[in-house]
């Protein structure tokens, strides 16, 4: 599977470098060369996510299958909302459900079971990326009660996870040090992604309607205001 992964890989790399080429140079075929990387991103993501874990763990964990299947389909999920394909929701439905609803419960209980562990600092922490995903699919699908689920990924994770972690003398500090690092910057990392994929999708959704809703809705607003 390395030698699929680092072949998906280079074409991915390449599918990306030549797309935005395409694009900065207006040339055509940029539109269906970013379609298609965005194709290759999902499956690429998988595949890499698999091989990853298993090399930490040594072997692959229905967890590990989870997070690639979560991966994969939340970016089809995005390039297909994007591009105005069907099917879109029901992928980012299916990839962030499956983050936060079979990934992250199983990496719980895996968790829970090693010896020395602090099941209730694993809860919080596994609250707070369930918080997080669910919030962000009910912010991607227009659903209420986004606002009050993203802000709970700070509560449980900077005010009870992190510092019950920090505070906790049983673990080596160098370790420590190392697993807060790469914690810190996978969740900014993992934030800013959120984030692109959120805004893209809404300006491309803003696109998508006609200019006779954007002035029906600016008069109303205009008539409200008493102007």
């Amino acid at each position: 599977m390395k030698k699929t992964t680092i072949f998906l890989g280079f074409l991915t790399g390449l599918s990306i470098t030549t797309a935005e080429l395409f694009k900065f140079m207006h040339l055509p075929g940029a539109r269906v060369m970013l379609y298609s990387t965005g194709v290759l991103i999902a499956f690429f993501s998988a595949l890499f996510i698999l091989d990853k874990m298993k090399e930490i763990d040594g072997r692959t964990f229905p967890s590990h299958i989870a997070a690639a299947l979560s991966a994969m389909f939340a970016d089809l999920g995005v390039t297909a909302r994007i591009n105005h394909w069907l099917g879109a929701d029901m992928f980012l439905i299916i990839g962030l459900s499956c983050f936060s609803l079979i990934f992250i419960p199983l990496i719980f209980l895996q968790k829970s079971k090693e010896t020395g562990t602090n099941n209730i600092r694993n809860a919080a922490g596994a609250l707070g990326l369930i918080a997080f995903g669910l919030g962000t699919l009910f912010k991607l699908e227009h659903w209420p009660g986004a606002p009050v689920l993203l802000s709970l990924l700070p509560i449980f994770l900077f005010l009870i996870y992190f510092p019950m972690y920090m505070t906790d003398k049983s673990i080596d500090p160098e370790k420590k040090h190392k697993y807060l690092r790469n914690s810190f910057f996978t969740i900014v990392i993992g934030s800013l992604i959120a984030l692109y994929f959120v805004k893209s999708i809404e300006v491309h959704d803003m696109d998508n309607v006609p200019e006779n809703v954007w002035y029906d809705k600016a008069m109303t607003d205009h008539k409200a205001n008493g102007q």
